[in-house]
């Protein structure tokens, strides 16, 4: 993460991207009594974090106290941050772009203080471990697809649990850690292998969903060398999943191979004719190898989430622009009242 990125290079990322994401007006500020102070000229700089969205942390009155406590000093200035929304999120990443403040737009490596709300931390935190501990639930629901989704479970649930990862911190080491500077959340898993190197970060429910389950790829430690290599090579976990699903399915490759799926994906820098189509995705592995089960919406690999059991989710990925994306709408309990969601 650039954490030395400036507010100008910051501004002009944010013009080239809010019109790409919901409620832009969350990342804009400028609100009636917002306060934006001479940076240069105050010597004490605070970051407010809420470690949520900004659609439920800028009516927090603790928050709103302490910002107006400290904008009264001439000597400090306070500004907020909040957490992206997943698209906004996507965005970030994929750009390089810390998170940083709504006021002055500054990284929140650049400033003093950072405080954060200590309610989080005294909450239930699903998120404690990452987003691999919803893999039991995700199986419960038939949304632990397996053999290129033509199951919503898998006989593997019990090795490919995120609470394989977890155990091993201890004796491997590696951890939860925050990817982004200033979250709280740390939902991001570091895994290192039986021997203590590092493997890979993080590894997530929809890459343990699609390397692992999706291609019957049996263990968490099969599917972190494919997500490195994925990383390495540039590739989506969820489309290269997906595609390796395809050509598994298709005949091309044994089921639970990752050994030869590894070196498939090493060959796409040699330039293999195989390894390129898996690269190029699941809909032109569909078609080169002449298979007819090809899971898409509009050209994107249906992620983890299965639009089978999840009807409204179905919804999305026939309606969004992007197709199967998942980081809008997704809604895993439909019954749930407008006022719960």
């Amino acid at each position: 993460m650039n954490n030395r990125m400036t507010p100008a290079e910051i501004s002009g990322f944010l013009e080239r991207t809010l019109l790409r994401v919901q409620k832009p007006a969350r990342y804009t500020g400028g609100e009636w009594n917002a306060v934006t102070k001479n940076w240069d000229a105050t010597p004490h700089r605070v970051a407010l974090a809420f470690p949520d969205i900004y659609d439920l942390g800028m009516s927090n009155l603790g928050l709103a106290i302490l910002y107006d406590l400290i904008n009264k000093r001439p000597d400090m200035l306070a500004e907020r941050v909040y957490a992206p929304w997943t698209d906004m999120e996507a965005e970030l990443r994929a750009a390089d772009i810390p998170l940083h403040s709504l006021e002055s737009r500054h990284p929140l490596a650049d400033f003093d203080v950072i405080g954060y709300t200590k309610a989080y931390l005294d909450g239930p935190q699903m998120f404690k471990h990452g987003t691999s501990s919803v893999v039991p639930v995700a199986n419960m629901l038939h949304t632990f697809v397996y053999k290129n989704r033509t199951v919503g479970q898998s006989p593997d649930v019990q090795t490919l649990d995120g609470a394989r990862i977890v155990e091993n911190f201890d004796k491997r080491g590696g951890g939860m850690h925050n990817c982004m500077t200033g979250c709280i959340v740390k939902c991001s898993n570091v895994v290192h292998d039986a021997d203590g190197n590092y493997r890979t970060s993080a590894l997530e429910f929809e890459t343990i969903t699609l390397l692992g389950s999706n291609c019957a790829i049996k263990t968490v430690d099969e599917v972190a060398i494919l997500d490195r290599l994925c990383d390495e090579l540039g590739l989506d976990t969820i489309e290269t999943g997906a595609a390796l699903g395809v050509l598994m399915d298709s005949g091309g490759m044994d089921w639970g191979d990752s050994e030869a799926a590894a070196r498939l994906l090493e060959s796409i820098q040699q330039g293999d004719e195989t390894g390129c189509m898996i690269g190029d995705g699941v809909v032109e592995t569909g078609r080169r190898r002449k298979h007819k089960r090809v899971p898409h919406a509009r050209g994107q690999a249906i992620p983890a989430w299965d639009p089978r059991p999840l009807k409204a989710t179905g919804v999305t990925y026939a309606a969004g622009p992007m197709g199967a994306d998942h980081t809008a709408g997704l809604i895993v309990n439909p019954g749930l009242a407008p006022d719960q969601f």
